[in-house]
């Protein structure tokens, strides 16, 4: 990502992105579950910012791996539980199983993408993907299919939500949240594989 306007529309639209979840998270504080599936998307944005620029290849990948891979299996079990009925939607801001999947796998697109770039010895993460072998290219690409299906599915839910009343959940800015996380991953997993 060595295009100075690539790297600045990344910044632009998951930083927005996480300062309306810093919102969420604090409106949401009293509601756990909601409260965690939004700080877990905020750092997620955070992290897809740093991910633009040169320096995040100095951070640690290794607490970053284990952290989304957390949220990846918080999802998971959040899905079980909404489909099982221990769990209530309006718990979970009425998103569903499959929406709670949905997240999940946005989880573990930023492992792979985590995984891919980890520093090889003692050079820095870089954002040269060349070398990619034959497994993360495949797996990159379920990656990238899924982030791009979840985007074209949470697009769907937003115009749903426009024509839906005001006092049903979730509302349109949320679903439209989504849309530019799950793009924006699609747009960055793509450009790895390139």
């Amino acid at each position: 990502m060595d295009e100075p306007l690539t790297r600045w529309a990344f910044t632009v639209a998951f930083g927005l992105l996480a300062c309306y979840l810093v919102g969420r998270v604090v409106a949401e504080i009293r509601k756990p579950l909601q409260a965690v599936m939004h700080l877990l998307h905020l750092l997620m944005a955070v992290v897809m910012v740093a991910m633009a620029w040169p320096w995040w290849g100095y951070l640690p990948a290794l607490p970053q791996v284990l952290v989304f891979s957390a949220g990846a299996a918080w999802f998971v079990v959040l899905a079980v539980l909404l489909a099982t009925g221990r769990v209530s939607h309006f718990d979970t801001g009425c998103h569903g199983p499959l929406h709670q999947v949905s997240h999940a796998a946005s989880m573990l697109a930023m492992v792979w993408m985590l995984v891919v770039m980890a520093p090889t010895g003692d050079a820095p993460i870089t954002h040269h993907h060349a070398a990619l072998g034959a497994g993360a290219v495949l797996t990159g690409t379920a990656v990238t299919a899924a982030m791009a299906v979840s985007a074209v599915a949470l697009l769907v839910e937003t115009f749903d939500a426009l024509r839906r009343p005001r006092t049903v959940l979730p509302g349109p800015v949320d679903a439209g949240s989504g849309v530019v996380m799950s793009a924006g991953m699609a747009a960055m997993c793509w450009m790895m594989l390139g």
